[in-house]
């Protein structure tokens, strides 16, 4: 009776034979995570060498361009104002940049408290009017960096002590928010910083602004922008703001002259 027991213990711990096949093993971890950061360095090292591409060709461009308009004389076109600016004029009367279409004009920021810069630009726009104060269509537009204190008298008393009480010249203020607004967005200028420290203030004023003034063509482009006020290249601006302006004055005169327009409009060219 014993033995019929163990044949059955036995044939009960016997480990049950299958017919399937082991799978092979996957790949670890470690190799999976290794693959996935070289596609992506692969990738990137494409991204930048194309950027590094582009970026050479559109600066070999640029330069071709500026050394094109260098060798031409020409003005580059930075931007088109392509928003209108409403204002007060020193002398009370409302205008627009509008009024100014086809005309030839600088266009500067400045404020009547400034203790120096500002009057130092327009000492050197004094010159620029003296030269072409006279010529047809030629405007200077002064733009207040203080709209809200410089009023109509304070800013033409600006004027009278600056010594720059021209007729073709505007000193326009008015709403605050639309005019750094224009300055900023459209005419491209810096924006405006208040100085808090009284140091600064002293020395610099209430407002650390752009110095620089832009030349604008009769189709409301932007032709440069000129560094009139710096200690070392003011006089080299000032000659190449000149230049500039005849340019645009040739160019006017020409495309007059294209479209078959009255001798009797072209601008009064004086000679230097």
């Amino acid at each position: 009776m014993a033995f019929p027991r163990l044949a059955l213990t036995s044939a009960m711990t016997e480990t049950p034979q299958t017919s399937e096949t082991p799978h092979a093993p996957g790949p670890s971890a470690p190799l999976v995570v290794g693959a996935i950061w070289t596609t992506v360095a692969v990738l990137c090292g494409i991204a930048i060498m194309g950027s590094i591409f582009v970026t050479k060709a559109y600066r070999s461009r640029y330069l071709a361009e500026q050394n094109a308009e260098a060798t031409s004389g020409r003005p580059r076109i930075y931007s088109r104002l392509e928003k209108d600016l409403n204002a007060i004029n020193r002398d009370g009367q409302a205008v627009s940049l509008s009024q100014l279409k086809g005309s030839i004009y600088v266009l500067a920021h400045q404020y009547t408290t400034c203790p120096s810069g500002c009057l130092g630009v327009a000492s050197r726009l004094a010159d620029v009017y003296q030269e072409f104060g006279k010529w047809d269509g030629f405007h200077i537009v002064s733009v207040s960096v203080d709209p809200a204190r410089d009023t109509p008298e304070k800013m033409n008393a600006f004027v009278k002590k600056a010594g720059v009480d021209q007729p073709n010249w505007w000193f326009l203020t008015g709403d605050e928010t639309e005019i750094r607004r224009f300055m900023v967005r459209y005419a491209q200028f810096y924006g405006t910083k208040t100085n808090t420290d009284p140091a600064e203030i002293a020395s610099n004023g209430l407002y650390a602004h752009d110095l620089r003034v832009a030349l604008i063509d009769g189709g409301a482009h932007v032709r440069g922008y000129y560094q009139l006020y710096d200690e070392v290249r003011g006089e080299g601006e000032l000659k190449r703001l000149s230049q500039d302006i005849r340019y645009l004055y040739q160019e006017r005169e020409d495309a007059r002259n294209a479209s078959g327009a009255d001798e009797t409009v072209k601008p009064e060219v004086s000679q230097p």
